[in-house]
């Protein structure tokens, strides 16, 4: 058998398309696509990579926590949930709306040389699936994403704690995400 790989998609699920079965339909169908051992990072048409050797992080994390769901450091928000996420070299709370701020954070992160994941808190509710990297294996075992576009980051988080699945912040990967707002 050959080794894992680590697929990355970016869902193109717009509501004019196959019915806008949504988000979550999406990524269903692609996951299906994959082996059992083979992983995706989901990311978003407004998400970057800005940490240099980010996919060879990505290798590690997964060879480390084979069953779970891992997600990168980012900062796209004013949320104080979103501090979770935000790597410590980030200045503020505020919306960073400035790639090379963006580009400076991946640096930073990048310097401070290899992290452990660590869990989210208990008190955010699911993670955002913008950003996620999980090994189909773990998709089966959560159940899929529910058909549609809101909240299907939360209902499958949701599953995933309940079913026991970690659900792990790579501390040593920054990605950002501009949410639509960058023109």
């Amino acid at each position: 058998m050959a080794d894992p790989l680590i697929f990355t998609y970016v869902p193109y699920c717009p509501a004019h398309i196959d019915g806008g079965v949504g988000f979550g339909s999406a990524i269903n169908e692609f996951m299906s696509l994959l082996r059992d051992d083979d992983w995706a990072f989901i990311s978003e048409h407004d998400a970057l990579p800005t940490t240099p050797d980010w996919f060879r992080r990505l290798e590690h994390h997964a060879s480390m926590h084979p069953d779970a769901i891992l997600m990168p450091l980012r900062h796209w928000t004013g949320k104080a949930t979103a501090r979770v996420f935000a790597p410590p070299e980030a200045k503020g709370p505020e919306v960073i709306m400035d790639f090379a701020e963006h580009m400076r954070l991946g640096r930073a992160v990048a310097r401070r040389g290899p992290a452990e994941a660590t869990p989210i808190p208990d008190s955010y509710r699911a993670p955002i699936p913008a950003l996620w990297l999980l090994k189909k294996s773990t998709w089966s075992r959560v159940g899929g994403f529910k058909s549609g576009w809101d909240e299907t980051d939360i209902e499958f988080g949701t599953r995933a704690r309940e079913r026991g699945v970690p659900i792990l912040i790579m501390q040593d990967v920054y990605i950002a995400h501009f949410k639509r707002k960058l023109r």
